[in-house]
């Protein structure tokens, strides 16, 4: 009896290991680690979608390549399906324009990754309405035209008044001059609530502008196409100046405490978010006197410096007045009395601006400083003005 038991006991056992072995692997096929869909036009929930659109999905990881098998919709509609593997979208194009005034139902299934992992099935409901006839607009963009002080890497946001086809729109856009990379070397991705921006990148690291170059980006209309294939009117152009100097590669100029820091003559740094520039203090021996320290601080045209900007001084006596004044790319200017070894200064201020220029300078004005410490680096600066990035 006490043998039947076993035997059965141990039975059990055997078929519990192998029933759970292959659904654990069952599920590692399915949606654990798999794609999962980012985005969507139309999104779920979605009304008074053009019975004429492409459906677009998009997934947070590249997938192997899709078919209609993948994509249904209910009522039933065929069409064609392709994938851009550079934006991880697939793109679902009806044969024929969707029924007018209906509640569809789209179910994405059966994706993989690369690896073979699954997508768990997604839903999506919409409801069509009548075709679209418009021709897409652009909006906004930035930089606007004309604008100043771009930097070397600036992303370029376009701001359109409908979702537009991302990958025609890739391939129509031009620079004049060229820029220093090609164009596979940028990211186009979509952004907004209703997809309708789209974001321009050069990859990290690069910097696709000259410095203090005047260029022009050309938008042909035939480029900007609405998902019902309805171009854009007229060509569209964005001229823009980039930044007169180079940009300091100093992307963390930290440092603790600009109270204790020795000052020589300038050091500039950030605290928090918030800017601090110090000078004065004893000179290290054989540097030459300096008096007069006064200088001007210009902020990138994308933002502003804060009109509050807190000042001390070591002696009373020698408290002193920055002003900001406005305009394109507003400027902070400051001047201060003679320098001995017991006098030292600091302000600081906060700035929404991309990049900052500081023109440091001494001896009534005229001379630029011979020391200016950035973070914990004493540099001597090549030229003047140099700017910072504002991060």
């Amino acid at each position: 009896m006490r043998k039947v038991i076993f035997i059965l006991l141990l039975s059990f056992v055997i078929a519990g290991i192998i029933g759970c072995g292959g659904d654990s692997s069952e599920d590692a096929k399915k949606g654990a680690g798999g794609p999962k869909v980012s985005n969507s036009i139309p999104k779920n929930g979605a009304s008074n979608v053009s019975a004429t659109t492409m459906i677009l999905v998009t997934f947070d990881k590249d997938i192997a390549p899709p078919s209609t098998a993948n994509l249904t919709l209910t009522p039933d509609a065929s069409g064609i399906v392709s994938y851009s593997s550079d934006t991880r979208t697939m793109v679902f194009k009806p044969s024929a324009a969707l029924s007018k005034n209906t509640d569809y139902t789209m179910t994405i299934k059966d994706i993989t990754d690369l690896e073979g992992n699954a997508i768990s099935p997604v839903t999506i409901n919409f409801i069509t309405s009548e075709p679209d006839t418009i021709s897409p607009k652009i909006i906004s963009t930035s930089p606007v035209n004309n604008q100043e002080d771009v930097g070397q890497d600036a992303k370029i946001l376009i701001k359109f008044s409908e979702p537009i086809d991302i990958d025609k729109f890739r391939k129509g856009i031009s620079f004049d001059p060229t820029t220093n990379t090609s164009s596979d070397q940028w990211l186009f991705e979509r952004s907004g609530d209703n997809n309708e921006d789209v974001i321009i990148s050069p990859l990290s690291g690069t910097e696709p502008f000259n410095v203090n170059e005047k260029y022009t980006l050309i938008i042909n209309r035939d480029s900007v196409v609405d998902l019902s294939g309805n171009s854009m009117i007229t060509d569209y152009n964005i001229i823009f100046n980039t930044l007169k100097y180079p940009v300091e590669k100093i992307l963390n100029p930290n440092f603790a405490n600009p109270n204790v820091e020795p000052l020589w003559f300038y050091t500039v740094g950030k605290v928090g978010g918030k800017w601090v520039v110090s000078w004065g203090s004893s000179p290290p021996p054989g540097a030459s006197s300096l008096n007069n320290p006064s200088g001007t601080i210009t902020a990138s045209s994308d933002g502003q410096i804060s009109d509050s900007v807190d000042t001390f001084s070591t002696r009373a006596e020698d408290h002193f007045n920055p002003t900001v004044s406005s305009g394109n790319g507003n400027r902070l200017s400051f001047s201060t009395a003679a320098l001995d070894n017991q006098k030292s200064f600091r302000m600081i201020f906060s700035s929404t601006s991309s990049y900052l220029t500081f023109d440091l300078r001494s001896s009534s004005g005229t001379v630029p400083a011979q020391y200016v410490q950035i973070g914990g680096d004493m540099v001597h600066p090549s030229r003047t003005p140099f700017i910072m990035k504002n991060k």
